[in-house]
């Protein structure tokens, strides 16, 4: 019997979860200080580095790396190590990705990677830093878990990793949560240990000034920073990047970082959440621009009445966007888990990496010893060379040879060995000097290993220079800025830098602040930087110049003073607006700031100068002003109907101007003033008599006086034409006011360098220079600074900093010139001159007319391309008259009377025919008669213009470039734009609309510049035919994408030309073959491979291929012979249309033949105008527009929409008639019904139509290629079937589009488009046909194409549920907790389950409960529990739909 053990089951439970919880900890869970990793990151990193797989190899699946990893160092399943790979390889998860990945690793949407089988990797070049040296006896070794390998306890990390990327886990009753900082800052702080070991972790903040995350976001003060490095704990708060623009009166929020971990499809997920839930109001919209080349971009577009601020705010309080991370510095220290402080860690790990330095050291040395000790052996050799080989040679084995050696020369047996295995060649004259040469240089060595060893200060100097080239390998800018002014997080305001900063406040009291070098010096003509973004009513008034610990004062009309520092005004970027100041301090009704000003103990200034309206002034000393408190404090107290108006600093010795309206200026001594208390109202300044004072200024060298009168009159005096008067006095005459002037509302102190700025009551502002403004005597009226209409008066003025700008009479003397000379209207020149005050373009309107005129005899050439050419049909014309016949019959018209005389008809020569008799008397001359066909005006979209082949001329090719996202197709347009930049006075041209034309040897080509393939396609299927070549833009990284496969399916359906683009071949992975090899799977057949498709290899980042792109483009428009007739009515299609609110309808279109002109009236589809404004695509004013140019016009009464067909008309009247009808016949019919259906199979084939398109979705690749090899090898009575798409998914929005513009039917086999989908198909009158068996479907075709359908059953939908919750129970199954979003769900009801687009069950409802009653039927918005027929695999989000069969009669 075995011996049984007694032991207590406490203290063995107890041991036993102590001895798995140290398991837990350091085999799993928590990073080692030395190297910053957990053992699964540093067994797929030595496993990759062991392998080879380094970055100057090719990059690996994913599944052998993991596989090695696991079979060798890492037994615990394979989806641990591929997770760990995966984040390693993230760039929004490491600050410095150890992995290089290829492939789909996730995003931060919280998609997971690819399947590991399917994505690759290699070691990221920071990696080997890390690795260096581990081959060098540096880190102690261990057996695996199954002894039969060996790997490291640690790597050598010859960089903090353990800071730098940082890393979170939780182990058995602790955490860890290390964030990641910037590999520079982190090396700086590591010397500056080095450097001084006795540093406190104050001074080591000014090297590591915090986490730097690698999602960039704002770290809101440092405190939080402060006490996780001093204790190992702490917690910061993260705030999203975000920026608040304005345009078009709409304000849109956009974040460009976020915090570090936060899933945005969460967070759009919440944000949707809180705006249903009436948390967040003032959202309008959500949408995303993220792209791999910018980054994350999330744009919140705004209600025109939300406050941009407070829903900032609101989304900072209620969702991710503004997140707490937890800092906690745990880790493993000799293999016990320790929280350490910032000084702490670094300390240890320079103790690491004294110990790696010393172990390598001794390696080193241990290796060139040995080495010498061979080659000494060899230089004896070598000195008795001839006894050696006599040796040897008479030496029976080599064993005795080595015996021989030995004894003689005492050798030792290394060195004997190395004798005997010496080459011949090494006997040289030349070997020997090597060898003398390769120990002189090992002798060294072995003596800088030994002083190494032997010195604590050289192994530190190591230390330093090899973490300095590291940081000059692979350091970068921070991106996580740390915001030290955000008040609600300040706790000491020593932690926050001393910068210069400047503060700006606008008329409308909106308040930024931005660092003093966002406004650099420039050279002598440079072009200066944009200051602000402000509305047209609005400009930056103040602006000061200070430190971030300066106090600013801020007085307002009411006599209050409140007080900041500089640091607490928010920053913003240069052009944003600002904060509104409401938002900083506790401001009451009409209370408004009127000055600011900053106080530095530096300056000499003593007292503040204040005065009122009714022309009191105090003089305060600036020191009463030390402690105001958050909500103010009174400055002056201010009397009945009375307003502070001015506050200025003074020395105590200065001269001080007061002005009032009546035209009074009082000059008197700053010491006639008594020094008040800060509560005081003051003393008379001026004495006034009904009027008021409008400014006080205090006299400064060199400045003027500048005053403002109501009717816009002003001039300028020097201060000296002003004798001084006492305090209190009138004053002397300022200005001779009249009638005509008016009074002063205005006054300031100034010089000839500042621009004056004037707003009047109605809220028109002008601006102009100071030194423009006449400089007069003191009894002057002055001169006219603006034209004021009646009822209107200057409200006041403001002196702002000089703005250089362009006098617009050159700039509109320019653009006529050029006008003139693209025209050639030289005859002209006279009448094109413009007027001084206007910026209208002029023309010639004697010649405008006769050309308009000549230009609208062509439009009876406007007909349906059926001309009659056989001289045996005669054309009956309405209320055709004997005479007409007679002519058309070539005869007599007397004749014709006779003939018809003989009918027993008496007719004279005006008398109308009608068509019968005129038929009759046809047949007598053997020819036929046939009815006119009548042009309809009405309708022009649909008639062929008809020109003479004369009047045709070559015309530039229109260009769409299309393909999947990120593949280039901006870029691409962005490379031709600068490579043939027309007007390059700018460096580059401004875009206005969306088209543009390039200049390519003397052609012009023109480019549509469409948001996608589907507007595309919406263009094409409102009958607008503008693209003549077709560009598809491939990423020679990523091969064929969906949405390029989308896009090929649109061009081959619009049937132009296509040129493909292979994009991206300046990067490392392209891999052009794959592009071409897959293109031809898609019927692109390249030219190289015996095609016709035209294949361009190009990198539009370094423009290589573009030339030859554009010769192609060239070439193709030569070949189709592209022209059009210039001299006649303009005819084209509308790009895209938008609505301005201050000048309405703006329509970008291209002029595709004739030649449109200022002012001629249009039709655009169903509105009409006239062409008010005319520019082309650079934004310039012209007189014309001639074939393929694109322009945008004002000057409609509508919006039109993209496609729609536009067309001049000769008068006004004529143009208003046309959209009226056309308005009319829309409304009459359904003219959204383009797409083909069933039932119009059959008359189609009697038409003619020997083509039939179909769009085919299915649920699997098998079956796509199934039924499209069925439906391809149809042919029935001569029709066959073209797939002009085929896909696996859910039928989509983009499918319905493209069979409408290409009149098609769809297919569906086992799948269904939602609701949505379902109502865009019935809004563009295309079928969609659904099946699940594959010969019903071919029969029901054929079928239709005979005209023999049978009549069918019609699916009717009733309703649709929603699955939210499951619930399980043994005796009845699963229960779907549903709710019904949709119709009413009947019970024993025809239903079926749709998963992701895709039909999983069909079947029939099994029970249908209300709480716990069985019920008949639930209505839409009620809660259900469901139950299915003989199916349990239901799911949460999945969709039953619930149909009945309806018996319908089909006739074809």
């Amino acid at each position: 019997m075995d011996r049984i053990v007694q032991n207590n089951i406490v203290k063995e439970v107890k041991d036993s979860f102590l001895d798995y919880s140290m398991s837990v900890i350091v085999a799993r869970a928590i990073p080692d200080l030395r190297d910053g990793l957990k053992p699964v990151h540093r067994r797929i990193l030595y496993s990759m580095y062991e392998s080879g797989y380094t970055p100057d190899k090719q990059h690996r699946k994913c599944a052998r790396i993991v596989g090695d990893v696991m079979g060798k160092y890492h037994p615990h399943g394979d989806s641990s190590i591929y997770e760990a790979m995966v984040r390693m390889a993230q760039d929004f998860s490491y600050r410095y990705m150890l992995v290089d990945g290829h492939g789909n690793f996730g995003n931060m949407d919280g998609d997971g990677a690819a399947a590991m089988r399917y994505t690759e990797a290699r070691l990221a070049k920071v990696s080997l830093e890390l690795l260096r040296d581990i081959n060098k006896d540096t880190v102690d070794f261990i057996p695996n878990f199954d002894e039969t390998e060996k790997e490291p306890v640690v790597i050598p990390s010859r960089f903090p990793n353990i800071l730098v990327n940082g890393t979170m886990g939780i182990a058995v009753g602790m955490a860890t949560n290390i964030p990641p900082h910037n590999l520079g800052e982190v090396i700086d702080g590591c010397i500056a240990y080095i450097d001084n070991p006795q540093i406190t972790v104050d001074e080591m903040m000014q090297y590591i000034k915090g986490p730097d995350f690698p999602t960039g976001a704002i770290i809101l003060g440092s405190s939080g920073i402060k006490k996780a490095y001093e204790t190992g704990r702490g917690t910061i708060t993260i705030r999203c990047k975000a920026e608040i623009e304005e345009t078009n009166n709409k304000h849109r929020i956009v974040i460009t970082e976020i915090p570090y971990g936060v899933n945005t499809l969460e967070l759009k997920n919440r944000i949707a959440e809180l705006v249903r839930d009436k948390i967040l109001d003032g959202i309008a919209d959500y949408h995303e621009e993220t792209n791999i080349e910018n980054g994350v971009k999330i744009v919140i577009t705004l209600k025109k009445e939300a406050n941009a601020n407070v829903v900032l705010n609101n989304l900072y309080k209620h969702t991710q966007l503004q997140s707490t991370f937890g800092i906690i510095f745990l880790m493993l220290d000799q293999g016990q888990p320790r929280t350490l402080g910032i000084i702490d860690i670094i300390s240890k790990y320079i103790d690491y990496q004294r110990e790696i330095i010393i172990r390598r050291t001794k390696f080193d040395l241990a290796k060139a010893e040995a080495r010498a000790h061979i080659l000494e052996g060899y230089k004896i050799a070598l000195d008795h060379i001839d006894d050696i080989i006599k040796i040897i040679k008479e030496s029976e084995s080599d064993v005795l040879a080595k015996q021989r050696l030995i004894e003689k020369y005492r050798f030792s047996e290394i060195q004997a060995d190395a004798i005997l295995e010496l080459k011949l060649r090494r006997l040289t004259g030349l070997e020997r000097e090597k060898i003398e040469e390769e120990l002189a240089n090992i002798l060294k060595l072995i003596e800088e290993y030994k002083s190494i060893l032997a010195s604590e200060q050289k192994v530190l100097e190591i230390i330093k220079n090899e973490m300095l080239e590291i940081k000059e390998k692979y350091g970068d800018e921070r991106r996580t800025k740390i915001d030290n002014t955000a008040i609600e997080y300040i706790e000491d305001e020593s932690l926050i830098p001393q910068e210069d900063i400047i503060i700006t406040l606008t008329n409308k009291n909106y308040i930024k602040r931005i660092p003093k070098d966002t406004y650099k010096v420039q050279n002598r003509g440079g072009v200066g930087i944009k200051g602000m973004t402000t509305t047209e009513e609005d400009f930056v008034e103040q602006l000061i110049s200070l430190n971030t610990h300066d106090y600013i004062l801020f007085f307002t009309n009411k006599g209050k003073v409140y007080r900041l520092k500089g640091y607490k005004i928010p920053e913003f970027s240069r052009t944003a607006k600002g904060l509104p100041i409401v938002n900083l301090l506790s401001l009451e009704k009409d209370e408004k700031i009127n000055t600011m000003i900053t106080i530095n103990e530096k300056e000499t200034y003593k007292c503040l100068l204040f005065s009122t309206k009714n022309g009191l002034v105090k003089r305060t000393l600036i020191s009463e002003f030390d402690n105001i408190r958050q909500s103010g404090k009174i400055a002056i107290t201010l009397k009945d109907n009375d307003e502070l108006i001015s506050v200025r600093k003074t020395t105590g010795q200065d001269q001080i101007f007061m002005c009032s309206s009546n035209g009074r200026m009082a000059r008197f001594d700053e010491e006639e003033i008594r020094i008040m208390g800060r509560t005081a109202s003051g003393v008379r300044g001026i004495n006034l008599k009904d009027d008021i004072c409008v400014g006080t200024e205090v006299s400064e060298p060199g400045k003027m006086l500048l005053v403002v009168t109501e009717n816009g009159y002003g001039k300028k005096t020097t201060m000296d034409e002003y004798r001084e008067t006492k305090r209190g006095s009138k004053g002397v005459k300022t200005l001779n006011i009249t009638e005509k002037n008016g009074r002063i509302v205005g006054f300031k102190s100034t010089d000839n360098e500042k621009d004056l700025m004037i707003i009047t009551e109605n809220g028109i502002i002008i601006r102009m220079s100071v030194d423009a403004i006449s400089q007069m005597g003191r009894v002057t009226k002055g001169v006219r600074l603006i034209n004021l209409k009646e009822n209107n008066k200057v409200a006041s003025i403001s002196i702002l900093d000089k703005e250089e700008i362009e006098e617009e009479v050159e700039e509109e003397e320019e653009l006529n010139k050029e006008i003139i000379k693209k025209l050639d209207v030289s005859d002209s020149k006279d009448k094109m001159k413009p007027k001084q005050a206007s910026k209208k373009v002029t023309r010639d309107d004697s010649k405008y007319l006769k050309e308009k005129k000549e230009m609208y005899k062509h439009k009876e050439k406007l007909s349906s391309n059926k001309n009659i050419n056989d001289t045996n049909i005669i054309v009956y014309k309405n209320q055709m008259t004997v005479k007409d016949l007679a002519e058309e019959l070539n005869v007599n018209t007397n004749e014709i009377i006779k003939k018809l005389f003989d009918l027993g008809m008496i007719v004279n020569i005006n008398q109308s025919l009608d068509y019968e008799t005129a038929e009759l008397i046809v047949m007598d001359y053997n020819k036929k008669l046939k009815n006119e066909e009548k042009t309809d005006i009405i309708n022009f979209e649909e008639y062929e213009i008809i020109d003479k082949e004369e009047d045709l001329e070559p015309r530039p090719p229109v260009v769409t470039i299309m393909g999947h996202v990120d593949h280039g197709k901006t870029s691409l347009l962005d490379a031709i734009r600068n490579t043939n930049v027309v007007d390059k006075e700018a460096g580059g041209i401004t875009q206005s609309i969306g088209a543009y034309q390039v200049k390519v040897r003397d052609k012009l080509i023109t480019f549509i510049d469409t948001p996608g393939h589907e507007a595309f396609t919406a263009m094409r299927a409102r009958g607008a035919s503008v693209t003549d070549i077709v560009i598809i833009i491939v990423s020679a990284v990523d091969g064929i994408k969906p949405q390029t496969v989308e896009a090929i399916d649109h061009a081959k359906a619009a049937n132009v030309p296509i040129i493909v683009a292979i994009n991206k071949m300046d990067l490392p992975g392209a891999n052009p073959e794959r592009v071409l090899q897959a293109l031809t799977e898609y019927g692109l057949t390249p030219e190289d491979w015996g095609g016709d498709t035209l294949v361009n290899k190009i990198s539009a980042k370094t423009k290589e291929g573009i030339d030859e792109l554009l010769d192609n483009i060239l070439l193709i428009a030569e070949l189709k012979n592209l022209r059009a007739n210039k001299n006649r009515y303009a005819t084209g299609t509308v790009i895209e249309a938008r609505l301005d609110k201050n000048i309405g309808a703006v329509c970008s279109i291209l002029i595709q033949n004739g030649t449109l002109r200022l002012g001629d009236p249009i039709v655009v589809g169903n509105f009409h105008g006239k062409v008010r404004t005319l520019k082309n695509d650079r934004g310039e004013n012209i007189l014309s527009a001639t074939p393929s140019t694109p322009v945008e016009i004002t000057g409609l009464n509508d919006l039109p929409v993209s496609g729609d067909k536009f067309m001049a008309f000769e008068t006004e009247k004529e143009a208003r008639k046309v959209s009226e009808e056309r308005t009319l016949r829309h409304k009459e019919a359904n003219t959204n019904r383009n797409g083909m259906t069933l039932d119009d199979l059959f008359s189609k084939v009697k038409d003619g139509t020997k083509k039939i398109n179909i769009v085919l979705k299915t649920d699997v690749k098998g079956s796509e290629e199934a039924i499209k090899a069925s439906l391809q090898k149809l042919n029935i009575e001569g029709v066959s079937i073209d797939v002009i798409r085929s896909g696996v998914g859910t039928i989509t929005e983009s499918d319905i589009v493209l069979a409408s513009a290409s009149n098609a039917l769809i297919y569906g086999f086992n799948v269904r488009p939602n609701n949505k989908t379902m109502e865009v198909a019935k809004q563009y009158g295309v079928e969609i046909r659904l099946h699940n068996i594959i010969y019903k479907m071919l029969e029901e075709l054929e079928q239709a194409i005979k005209g023999m359908l049978d009549p069918e059953y019609e699916e009717k939908v009733t309703g649709e549920i929603e699955v939210r919750q499951i619930f399980k129970f043994s005796k009845v199954g699963v229960i779907a907790g549903s709710h019904v979003t949709d119709g009413v769900i009947k019970a024993n009801s025809k239903a079926r389950l749709i998963r992701d687009g895709i039909v999983i069950y069909d079947g029939e409802i099994a029970s249908l409960q209300r709480e716990k009653d069985k019920v008949n039927e639930v209505k839409k918005g009620m809660d259900c529990g469901v139950t299915l027929e003989n199916f349990m695999d239901i799911k949460e989000n999945d969709i039953i739909e619930t149909y009945e069969m309806v018996e319908i009669k089909r006739w074809v």
